[in-house]
Formats: structure tokens, C-alpha cells, sequence
């Protein structure tokens, strides 16, 4: 490739970057005040102004940790934090600005990968087009101020994983550690990742029995760099797992050494494999056995000193029901593909912002099993046309489905995998597939015009059809935007949970000189974040997040109102509240306030505590 044309694509990909910015930043920022920010919204967050705003450390909603948080919970890790910490330490404070500017990159950087996508597989019309429709989707707002957030680094790994898959030769076997160590980041980030992990397993291992030695003996180069790409991407969350055992068995210092040790240890015992010369690569296995044994045996006899800790971990687990209910064999075949359908349509982000009012009018869930249906259905008669063709020389028009099926295979993997817990999940679970429709759509719509456009042997049919389709739909997404915002302005921004009320006070926070009794998890989060960590409070809850009014410390409260200190008891629940005042009846206490959303609506409950009688 010469210089002009090189430079000729690089100014095509900053252009198309630009205006795919502009779409996201513009549409994701539009009155980015409302709705108020969710507990979910800050979950990772709250802990990168803990790190860089360090006056006061909770250990209530976390993991124990030595250096850095690196889990969230059990079941998710915190990929999200480095980002946010880059972004406080720039600008010194949190605010919502800045919290949905950073979910808002993410989302520009799969909007991008998109594009790249589709620009290598289909062509230059077909990726511009479909970019700017996910660029410009209502759901951007959606996502960007609810909890699903929490899921955007990992669909971005996983975006760009499908990147590096398309944009490379199959003779090019390098390239499955990084998308081995990007599956294994998005795993890091939430566990629901794992579920699409067979679908690459079953890719590579394809690519590779397509690359033969000189004996003609298939080798599985491919599939061993993605293993222990994998391995690479989910040790962060190994060392947040153990650094939670190790705080139960040893001292602090003594859990630092041992991390530091198990860090070091498992990075170079993850990278030889990627570095050694092949000729080596016996030998390789052979002293990885034998580390694989003492490894298992560590962790068996670490298990052992721990198992208090991991059970009291695994009852946690199991009471947020990670397997699910007991439902029938339909309803687990059905829950996955409606969970897609209610997470792409914006209909539950939208349902829980707008207080049970969703934004069913809004096209892309109902856009999607349209046309993959009818791409379907058209693969079926293209099928029978190829069958024709071979068997009565027929002379057909038929078109290259394999793309649609690629990208489809990891819907039925992760349907397929997920179903022993599907009843649990929602639909921020199946985030990844809302912007995966996007390809699918692509991949669709390039095949049913390319019929079309063959047919007539027109070349300016299948580009007149692409961008007029692409245009209705850029006119519907903007209406959803100007029909959501307008919605959120009718109610005065965000209802219960997601109330400005709550957010207004919690940036106040900082400026009131109160201590604060949370009697629920959802508030920590968004007081910590907007008060640049700088506030002093108690919480009335277990780690389980059930409330228990036990967990309030009276000498706290005694050394706090001695020093002259107001104290905000805050709860979702009145009874709550009433709990708290009744267990400090000794104390003046005010009357418990309804503190209302803009819309009238009780969003959450106040009391003081003053002093003592």
C-alpha cells in the first residue's frame, strides 16, 4: 500500500471518528443533569474517588483489598476504575459530568470499532451508515445513566476482540493472545462475559485445523495463545479474590508480601508461553505441568486456611440467587431472546428512569428481529437457490452469509451457556448484544440489498437503498431522543432511585458539614463520588446490603454529637428511619421528612439527629 493511500484512510478514520464523537458526546451529553445518579451508576466509580480522594476508606460494599480495589463483588471486577481515577486526578472532583463523560468514551470507542468492522467486511457505505445509526440510538442515554454501565468496558474488549478477529489473515496465529487477553478483561468486568468464551474457543480451534504443519498434523497454536491470553486477562481478578482470602488469614503487611509474590509469580507463569521460541514449546508444557500441580496445590491448601471466608463469600452469592429461580424448560428457551429484545428496545433502563413508563416506540429491539428475521428467511431461499444451482445448473444470484452467522453464533453460545442461570439475569446482562445487533443489522441489511442491487445490476441501487434506509432510521433514533429528554422534563428529571433530588443533596454533601447515617447501600456510592470523598458516615446495613439497624455504631454517633455535630439519617424506607430513631430515643431528634422528586413523588426519607436531650 503505498503513502497516499495510507494517509488517504487514516484521514477517512478520523473523520468518520470525529462525527461519531460529535454524535455521541452530543446526544449522551444532552441535559446530562437528569436523571439523578443511581446507586449502580457509581458503583465502580465511588471506589477511583476513594483511591484518588482518600480521606476516608469503606470496607462496607467492597472486597478487602491491599492496593487496589480489583473487585467490586464476587461476580464483577472494577476494569472501569482506571479510566474514572485519570479523569478525577485531571479535574479534581467528581460531578455528573464527568461520571457520564467517562461512560460516554466507551461507547464512542464501540461505536468506532463498529464502523472498522463492518468497513473490512462489508464496505465503506454499509460501515458509515450503521456506525452513525448506533452512534446516534437513544439507548446511548440509557445506558450512559443507569447501572448497565457498569457493563460498557466489556462490551468495548469484546468489540474490538471482534476487530482484530476480522481485520487479520487465519495464517496469523499472534493475534489470539489479544483477543484471548480481551475475553478474559471483559470477563474481569462482569461475569456474564464468560458465557461467550465457547463461541471464540470454537473459532480459533476452526482457524487452526485450517493451518497444517509439513506432516499434515493440526496444531492448536492458535487455541493455546488464546488460553493463555485468557488466562492473562482474568488474573486481576485472581488477585482480588486472593487478596480478600489472604486479608482473612494473614495481617496486612503479611497480605501485601504474599500478593505482590502471587502477582509476580502468575504474570511470568502467563507470558512464557506467549514469548518462547516454538522449537521450545515442549519443554514449556512439561515444566508447566508440574507448576500447574503446585499451583492447584497452593490454592487447594489456601482454600483450606480460607474456607471460612469463601463460605461466608459463597452464602453471599447465594443470596443474591445467582442460579436463578426454578422455572420451566420454556420459559428458560424464551427469558434469553426477550432479555435481548427489552435491553436493545431501551424499554427497561427507560421503564425504571421514568418511573414504569418505558420508551416502547423506540426501534431498534423491534428493528433488529425484523431484519434478522427476514435475513433469515432469505439465507433459507438462498440455501435452496445454491441447492439448485448445483444440481440443475441453474444460473442464480447468491449472496455471502458468513459474517451474519458468526456474529449469530455467539447469541445461541451465550444462550446456550447461561440457561442454568438465566432466570436470574436481566437485561443489563446481555448488554453486549444491544450493540452486537448493530453488526448483525449491518451484515443483514448488506445482504438483502445485495440481492436487490445484483438483480438489477445497479451498483447506485445498493447505495441509494443503504443510506435512504439509513436515514429513516437516523430521523426515528433522534425522535426517541427528543421524546425521552422531553419526558424526563415533563417529571422534573429522575424518579425514586434515579431521583435529582437525592443527587442534589449528595453534591451538597461536601458543604454541609453533616455526618451521615445511610440505612441503605444505594446512597453511599453517589455521596462518596459527588462529595469528592469528603464526608464522615456510618452505614445501617449488613454486606449483604439487608438493613440492620445493629450495624450503627453509638459511640460513633456519642463522639460526633459531643463534638457538635449534625447528624442525616437517610433511608428509601420510612420504617427504616423510625428503627434508628428508636434505638436512639435518648437523643433530640427532628420530625422525618418526605423529600420529594420534581414530579411530587416521595423518592426517599430524612431525619436529624441533634443532639442529646
Amino acid at each position: 500500500m503505498d503513502k497516499k493511500m495510507l494517509l488517504r484512510r487514516q484521514k477517512e478514520k478520523i473523520i468518520v471518528g470525529f462525527i461519531l464523537a460529535c454524535l455521541v458526546f452530543g446526544i449522551g451529553l444532552y441535559k446530562y443533569n437528569v436523571p439523578g445518579l443511581y446507586f449502580d451508576s457509581a458503583i465502580i466509580e465511588y471506589l477511583a474517588s476513594i483511591i484518588v480522594f482518600p480521606a476516608n476508606r469503606n470496607m462496607h460494599i467492597t472486597m478487602q483489598y491491599s492496593f487496589l480495589p480489583l473487585l467490586g463483588s464476587i461476580y464483577h471486577g472494577t476494569l472501569a476504575i482506571y479510566l474514572q481515577m485519570l479523569l478525577l486526578l485531571i479535574t479534581r472532583g467528581g460531578s455528573l459530568f464527568l461520571i457520564r463523560f467517562s461512560h460516554l468514551i466507551y461507547i464512542w470507542i464501540i461505536c468506532f470499532f463498529i464502523y472498522l468492522i463492518l468497513k473490512k467486511t462489508t464496505n465503506m457505505t454499509i460501515a458509515i451508515v450503521i456506525s452513525i445509526l448506533a452512534a446516534s440510538n437513544t439507548n446511548i442515554i440509557l445506558v450512559s445513566r443507569s447501572q448497565v454501565d457498569i457493563m460498557l468496558p466489556g462490551v468495548m474488549c469484546v468489540i474490538i476482540a471482534l476487530y482484530i478477529w476480522k481485520s487479520s489473515n487465519v495464517e496469523k496465529v499472534e493475534k489470539w493472545w489479544k483477543i484471548g487477553l480481551l475475553s478474559g478483561l471483559a470477563f474481569y468486568d462482569y461475569f456474564s462475559f464468560l458465557f461467550l468464551v465457547p463461541m471464540w474457543i470454537i473459532i480459533v480451534a476452526r482457524e487452526d485445523i485450517k493451518i497444517r504443519n509439513k506432516v499434515n498434523k493440526i496444531k492448536f497454536l492458535g487455541t493455546e495463545k488464546y488460553v493463555f491470553g485468557f488466562t492473562l486477562g482474568i488474573l486481576p481478578y485472581v488477585w482480588g479474590f486472593s487478596d480478600s482470602v489472604l486479608h482473612y488469614i494473614f495481617s496486612e503487611t503479611m497480605c501485601k508480601i504474599v500478593l505482590l509474590l502471587l502477582i509476580v509469580i502468575s504474570v511470568i507463569f502467563t507470558l512464557i508461553p506467549l514469548i518462547v521460541k516454538k522449537e521450545k514449546i515442549a519443554f514449556i508444557r512439561k515444566i508447566y505441568f508440574l507448576l500447574i500441580v503446585i499451583v492447584g496445590c497452593a490454592c487447594l491448601i489456601g482454600s483450606i486456611f480460607g474456607f471460612a471466608y469463601i463460605k461466608s463469600a459463597i452464602n453471599r452469592f447465594s443470596y443474591i440467587n445467582v442460579l436463578g429461580n426454578k422455572v420451566t424448560l420454556f420459559q428458560k428457551m424464551t427469558t434469553f431472546w426477550r432479555l435481548v429484545y427489552i435491553a436493545s428496545s431501551g424499554i427497561w433502563t427507560s421503564y425504571n428512569i421514568l418511573d414504569h413508563k418505558g420508551m416502547e416506540e423506540m426501534w431498534l429491539g423491534k428493528g433488529t428481529i425484523i431484519i434478522t428475521i427476514t435475513f433469515l428467511t432469505l439465507l433459507i431461499i438462498d440455501k435452496i437457490i445454491k441447492f439448485g444451482k448445483q444440481h440443475f445448473n441453474a444460473k442464480v444470484v447468491t449472496i455471502n452469509n458468513v459474517e451474519f452467522f458468526e456474529i449469530f453464533g455467539f447469541y445461541i453460545c451465550y444462550y446456550v451457556f447461561s440457561l442454568k442461570m438465566i432466570s436470574r439475569m436481566t437485561p443489563q446482562h446481555v448488554e453486549v448484544f444491544e450493540w452486537l445487533n448493530f453488526l448483525l443489522i449491518g451484515f443483514g441489511l448488506n445482504g438483502i440489498v445485495k440481492i436487490l442491487s445484483v438483480l438489477k445490476e445497479n451498483q447506485k441501487v445498493y447505495k441509494a437503498t443503504i443510506v435512504t434506509v439509513g436515514i429513516a432510521l437516523f430521523i426515528v433514533n433522534i425522535q426517541g431522543t427528543r421524546k425521552f429528554t422531553k419526558r424526563l422534563e415533563e417529571m422534573g428529571g429522575g424518579h425514586g432511585y434515579f431521583s435529582t433530588t437525592m443527587t442534589e443533596e449528595a453534591m451538597d454533601s461536601k458543604n454541609t458539614g453533616y455526618k451521615y447515617i445511610f440505612a441503605d447501600s444505594g446512597f453511599l456510592p453517589t455521596f462518596i463520588y459527588l462529595s469528592n470523598n469528603n464526608i464522615e458516615y456510618e452505614i445501617a446495613y449488613r454486606n449483604t446490603g439487608l438493613f440492620d439497624v445493629n450495624e450503627v455504631s453509638k459511640s460513633l454517633v456519642d463522639d460526633w454529637l459531643s463534638k457538635g455535630n449534625k447528624i442525616c439519617l437517610l433511608s428509601w424506607d420510612k420504617k427504616n428511619i423510625e428503627k434508628i430513631v428508636e434505638k436512639f430515643g435518648k437523643y433530640n431528634t427532628s420530625t422525618i421528612e418526605e423529600c420529594c422528586s420534581k414530579d411530587g413523588a416521595v423518592a426517599y426519607y430524612k431525619c436529624f439527629i441533634i443532639g442529646k436531650f
